[in-house]
């Protein structure tokens, strides 16, 4: 039997694509996890995915308790930080300077028999550093998921330094990782021209289990064209306040009206500011606005057959990653056959581009988006018409294709 060990710098409920890998090993491959814990909350929902996948797991912990481990790994980093200014071209210090979660996983890893390791996959960045260092230990091959595109990530401190730290962690890393996978197009583009191309990298994109969709259902001529947000959390500085501002330009729509609905943890504060104030202009100006609360997923993919367009409100000023990743979003509208409309990061603005039936991109402004809201207006018969067809094509993107790509991957590294 082979055996498999995930390494992870949190929670598996927060790194929901290692949980769709670990679904996918081969029939016959024993898995284990070391994982990071950052929050109670979270570690209460890896309670319902472990027992679902009957993985062996460690917990490692970020917080205080227990305090010795916490107490090392703070002196660690803060050693690291200013060792670094004199030995910027070490691979240690880099590793423990950038990422407090490294170190709890390194001071864990090295002191654990793993000699029966056949295969190693890192995800997310604090797993980069002790999963090569385990590799080089116990020689066995390292694979590493490129999620995000780290260095472009937003950092609230040291910025500059801690920048330069990621990008030089995964230029001595990567390139001798035995593969790696990459979660969008153009995330695997910076990565490999950052790290000078590597010989065994593949693209694997967030879809999901192609059962979990239904057809559009059909839509009667008098139904509201009906647009759909959904995240875990309903608030500011998710682009709603663009979408929001947008709609209270709309004059009224006559017959073509619309109905918008929000789907996640709604924010008090923003439902008290741009919502219920607003509600009255909406309703003059033939706008329905609906909030459901978050959904488990099987249950919000299956909804969203009802829907005509999926919103995909990415914006630049988050930080330079986002330009890169494809959401969970875009993928699931895609999946389920919604027309998508879309802000234009470069990542979705590729990824509209390669079928423009698949929906629209507008800029980043409240005018873009009303001036982009209009065209869906007027083209809502079409948009509906082609429905079935974009589900078609949404197949293509579902887990079940995308993890052909790893599986292979794993076939050849556990043949070594």
């Amino acid at each position: 039997m082979k055996n498999v060990l995930f390494i992870l710098s949190g929670n598996l409920s927060t790194t929901p694509r290692a949980v769709k890998a670990i679904q996918t090993l081969p029939a016959g491959v024993n898995c284990e996890v070391v994982m990071v814990n950052r929050s109670k909350l979270w570690k209460d929902k890896d309670v319902d995915i472990i027992n679902d996948l009957n993985v062996k797991v460690n917990y490692l912990e970020l917080g205080r308790s227990p305090l010795v481990p916490w107490i090392k790994a703070t002196f660690y980093q803060k050693l690291a930080t200013i060792l670094y200014k004199f030995k910027k071209d070490s691979v240690w210090i880099n590793g423990f300077a950038s990422n407090k979660s490294a170190i709890i996983l390194h001071q864990f890893l090295k002191k654990q028999e793993y000699s029966h390791i056949d295969l190693i996959m890192g995800h997310s960045g604090g797993s980069m550093f002790p999963g090569y260092m385990l590799s080089q230990i116990i020689k066995a091959p390292f694979l590493f998921d490129v999620e995000d595109y780290h260095p472009g990530e937003s950092i609230s401190s040291d910025a500059i330094n801690e920048k330069q730290r990621r990008e030089d962690l995964m230029k001595f890393i990567l390139p001798k990782a035995n593969a790696i996978t990459y979660a969008s197009p153009l995330i695997g583009e910076y990565t490999l021209k950052l790290i000078g191309g590597h010989h065994c990298h593949e693209l694997v994109l967030n879809g999901f289990k192609e059962k979990e969709f239904i057809a559009p259902k059909e839509k009667g001529e008098n139904d509201r064209l009906k647009l759909v947000w959904f995240s875990q959390k309903v608030g500011y500085g998710r682009g709603l306040e663009n979408l929001f501002e947008a709609l209270l330009g709309l004059k009224s729509l006559g017959a073509n009206s619309i109905k918008l609905v929000l789907i996640g943890e709604m924010d008090d504060v923003f439902f008290d500011e741009k919502i219920k104030p607003n509600l009255n202009i909406f309703k003059e100006n033939n706008v329905e606005i609906e909030c459901f609360p978050a959904l488990p997923q099987p249950q919000l993919h299956n909804l969203l057959s009802t829907f005509d367009v999926g919103l995909a409100l990415e914006f630049n000023e988050a930080d330079f990653n986002r330009e890169l990743c494809l959401t969970n979003k875009i993928i699931t509208y895609a999946q389920a056959g919604l027309y998508i409309f879309a802000t234009n990061t470069k990542a979705q603005v590729q990824f509209i581009e390669k079928d423009k039936n698949l929906g629209i991109i507008c800029n980043q402004t409240t005018f873009g988006v009303q001036k982009s809201l209009k065209k869906l207006i007027n083209n809502e018969m079409e948009i509906r018409s082609l429905a079935v067809e974009r589900f078609r094509l949404g197949k293509k993107f579902s887990w079940e294709q995308e993890s052909k790509k790893l599986e292979n991957m794993w076939n050849q590294l556990l043949k070594k």
